[in-house]
């Protein structure tokens, strides 16, 4: 699937559901404007920009973007996503019987040495099952998967 955009006034909600590792962190923290329940699942007009930037700031893969459109300005975001990120050095942790997550400035090459994507932040599968490798796609929750820590 290609990134998709849902606009609202003065900005667009970008997301990228080949990078979500459905943490629920969006539909949790601002349900007015993400609900999984509905389609599209992204109501823009649900809340004011300052709102939305800070919520999708939060978003651990940064499946989520937020563009303000021009002439308005950048809500400031103190979250963890990718517009927060402000680390030099590139981390690579396992997380809790889930993906490895990659933290910094990264390039993701294909087998032929192509870029892929340029990124503050990755999740990368470690269970083997994502249908979005090597992105992780939230498969370790559904297969049970258990790191040998």
């Amino acid at each position: 699937m290609a990134q998709r955009e849902y606009s609202g006034e003065g900005f667009t909600i970008t997301w990228d559901s080949s990078r979500c590792i459905h943490s629920e962190r969006c539909w949790r923290g601002l349900p007015e404007v993400f609900d999984p329940q509905r389609r599209p699942w992204i109501n823009a007009a649900g809340a004011e920009a300052d709102r939305v930037a800070e919520q999708i700031a939060d978003c651990p893969s940064g499946a989520l973007g937020f563009i303000a459109e021009q002439g308005t300005a950048q809500p400031e975001t103190k979250g963890k996503g990718d517009s927060a990120m402000t680390e030099e050095r590139v981390t690579i942790e396992p997380t809790r019987d889930g993906p490895y997550e990659v933290i910094g400035e990264v390039t993701l090459k294909d087998s032929d040495g192509n870029d892929v994507r340029e990124a503050r932040k990755l999740f990368l599968c470690r269970c083997g099952a994502s249908e979005t490798k090597p992105y992780c796609d939230g498969s370790h929750k559904r297969i049970g998967f258990r790191a040998d820590d």
